[in-house]
């Protein structure tokens, strides 16, 4: 059966300071195998190009090795794995050369620490420009990018995986890089071109697919075996909520928001095999501590479900 697996925002890391042990003790109680592990929530999101030494990952490979011990260990203590995990990302710092570099080299950082915590995939934002015009540009950037981590993510034996975005712009979202399948498999086909296996794959995120009324039957399915993990969660089609699913309906009484039966098709149909993923550390956040254990539990439930829907059809 699939393997069910929670992201660390929520539980890891809920409250400043919170130790890596409670945290994974409470996954694992909660009856998740798995965990999405946040490289990202390390540090404010404004040092990772800054040049100034402010950065987390400013330190040396050894000591970030060092600090990370305790969660690679509290996961082994409690029987848990790393099934993906999420880097660090930025807006792409136009007209900043030293930042972009800088970011590049802690990246670099991010994907030998996944694979010494032996983190299969690792999902790496691919930059979205703000303005639409830029898309020529917005392609050529990210590839140069992604590129610059192919010798990083073969040492390492660690797969990156692309993902579909969305910007907001007045209020609405619109399209970011990689929200729609031709695109997401165009850069998938030249980033792995001369690649004797495959260095890149994609994350799915069905909560950014709803907010921009994709269909989500056909992205999966387009995707097929480059799907190699997956982000759920739940919205209102609105914002960006990562909400747990089944938890949002277009109207009183109706369907939900995001199409859940298309998305359990689709992944039965290309024969998935990642983890049931959930990226909804934002509804911990809303939750009653006194109450986390319960949505924990909850959400848990419902990965049970989904897996057993994929794998019947």
């Amino acid at each position: 059966m699939l393997k069910t697996s929670l992201q660390g925002i929520g539980t890891i890391f809920r409250n400043i300071g919170d130790s890596p042990e409670t945290g994974m003790e409470k996954i694992r109680e909660a009856g998740f195998e798995c965990v999405d592990f946040n490289f990202e929530m390390y540090g404010d999101y404004d040092t990772f190009a800054a040049v100034d030494g402010s950065c987390f990952y400013d330190r040396t490979l050894n000591e970030l090795k060092e600090y990370f011990k305790p969660c690679r260990e509290a996961a082994e203590r409690y029987g848990l794995t790393f099934g993906q995990a999420h880097a660090p990302f930025i807006d792409y710092p136009e007209g900043n050369e030293e930042g972009y570099e800088h970011f590049v080299e802690i990246t670099k950082k991010v994907i030998a620490l996944a694979g010494w915590m032996k983190i299969p995939y690792l999902v790496i934002h691919p930059f979205t420009f703000r303005d639409a015009a830029k898309k020529k540009e917005e392609k050529k950037v990210n590839l140069q990018f992604f590129c610059s981590l192919i010798d990083a993510a073969k040492e390492a034996d660690v797969v990156i995986c692309l993902e579909n975005l969305f910007l907001m712009k007045n209020g609405k979202a619109r399209d970011g890089a990689c929200s729609e399948p031709g695109e997401a498999l165009e850069y998938l086909h030249i980033l792995n071109a001369n690649e004797e296996k495959r260095i890149f794959g994609f994350c799915f995120d069905a909560g950014h697919a709803a907010l921009l009324g994709r269909n989500i039957y056909e992205f999966v399915t387009r995707l097929g075996d480059n799907l190699r993990a997956v982000h759920l969660h739940d919205n209102d089609g609105i914002a960006d909520l990562h909400g747990i699913p089944y938890t949002y309906a277009g109207s009183w009484g109706g369907k939900p928001v995001t199409d859940w039966e298309g998305l359990i098709k689709a992944l039965h149909k290309i024969g998935y095999s990642g983890t049931v993923n959930f990226e909804t550390g934002s509804a911990l956040y809303c939750v009653p501590e006194e109450l986390t254990d319960a949505a924990r539990r909850f959400t848990h439930e419902i990965g049970v479900y989904l897996a057993d829907r994929i794998e019947k059809g």
